[in-house]
C-alpha cells in the first residue's frame, strides 16, 4: 500500500487532513473547510493504490479550481492505469485547459480520444463510447482553436458531430471559429443548432449575436444578447456586445446603461471604458 510519505502529498492534503484531526469543518466553519475535510476523509479511507480513487481525488481538486493538485492526482491514476485510462486523459486535460496550458490539453484529450477508440464493447455501450469519444474531440478542438490551429480545430469539431449529433459544444465551438473567419452565416447555423440543442445556451446566443452584429442584423443580435443576459445576467462581455450594438443603432441610453453595467461587472473591462469616455466624451 502506498503511503502519504511516498506517495505525491500536497501541502493542501497536509493542511486538510489536520483540519480533519482538529474537528473543523462543520457547516458553521464555512464551505472551504467542509471541502477540506472532504479531502482528509476521503484521502485517509483511500485505497492509494486505486486509479479510480486517485481520479476522485483530482475531481475533488478540480471543484475548488486547485487545479495542479488535480493535474497530479490524474497523472497518479494515469500512472495506475485501468479500463478508466481514457477519462483520467480525459479529465487532466480540462485541468491543463483550466491553466491555458492548451499544448498540454490538446496531448491529453488526443490521447483520451486514441485510448477510447480502443474501448471493446464490454467496457461500455457503442453509443456512450461514441458520445465520449465527441466529447474529446470537442475538446481538443477547444484547446487546438486556442493555439491558432483552426483548421485542425474546425476538423475536430465537425467529427465530434458526426459521433454525436447532439452535442451542442461542438456546434457552437465550430461555429465560433466560422465567426472568427468572418463565415459569419454559416456560423449562425451551426449557433442555430447548439441553441436548439440547449435553449439556455448563453456561449451560443452571444456567439449568434457577435455573428448578427457584422451581418449588421443589429436588432437580431440585441435580442440574442438580450437572451445570452436571462442566462448568465452577471456577464459583462455580452452587456459590452449589446452596449455597441445598440450604439450603431443610435440607442445612445440603452448602450451607455450597458456599458457602466460592464464596468459595474468587471472595473478593467478596457472595451467599455472606453465606449463609455467616447459617448459621454461626445456628449
Amino acid at each position: 500500500m502506498t503511503t502519504k510519505e511516498t506517495m505525491n502529498w500536497t501541502s493542501a492534503d497536509r493542511d486538510a487532513e489536520e483540519a480533519f484531526l482538529r474537528g473543523e469543518g462543520g457547516v458553521d466553519n464555512g464551505e472551504c473547510n467542509n471541502k477540506a475535510v472532504k479531502y482528509a476523509i476521503g484521502f485517509t479511507l483511500y485505497d492509494t493504490d486505486s486509479a479510480d480513487q486517485h481520479f476522485e481525488r483530482g475531481m475533488n481538486y478540480a471543484a475548488v479550481e486547485q487545479f495542479d493538485d488535480a493535474i497530479c492526482a490524474y497523472g497518479e491514476a494515469i500512472k495506475i492505469g485501468g479500463q478508466n485510462l481514457g477519462m483520467f486523459y480525459l479529465f487532466r486535460g480540462d485541468a491543463n485547459a483550466a491553466l491555458e496550458r492548451f499544448g498540454d490539453a490538446a496531448g491529453d484529450y488526443a490521447e483520451a480520444y486514441r485510448l477510447l477508440c480502443e474501448c471493446s464493447p464490454d467496457i461500455a455501450t457503442g453509443n456512450t463510447v461514441n458520445d465520449l469519444k465527441s466529447l474529446a474531440l470537442a475538446r481538443r478542438g477547444w484547446a487546438r482553436s486556442n493555439t491558432g490551429h483552426l483548421d485542425e480545430a474546425i476538423s475536430d469539431y465537425t467529427e465530434a458531430i458526426r459521433l454525436n449529433r447532439d452535442n451542442e459544444a461542438a456546434f457552437c465551438g465550430r461555429a465560433d471559429i466560422l465567426c472568427a473567419i468572418s463565415e459569419y452565416g454559416h456560423a449562425i447555423s451551426d449557433y442555430d443548432e447548439a441553441i436548439r440543442l440547449d435553449p439556455s445556451y448563453a456561449a451560443a446566443y452571444n456567439g449568434r449575436g457577435v455573428a448578427c452584429h457584422y451581418m449588421m442584423e443589429y436588432d437580431s443580435a440585441v435580442n440574442d444578447y438580450s437572451e445570452a443576459l436571462l442566462v448568465t445576467p452577471c456577464d459583462d462581455a455580452v452587456y459590452t456586445n449589446r452596449g455597441e450594438t445598440y450604439r450603431l443603432l443610435g440607442q445612445y441610453e440603452n448602450a451607455v446603461e450597458d456599458f457602466k453595467t460592464a464596468l459595474l461587472l468587471e472595473p478593467g473591462n478596457a472595451g467599455a471604458g472606453m465606449a463609455l469616455l467616447e459617448m459621454l466624451g461626445a456628449a
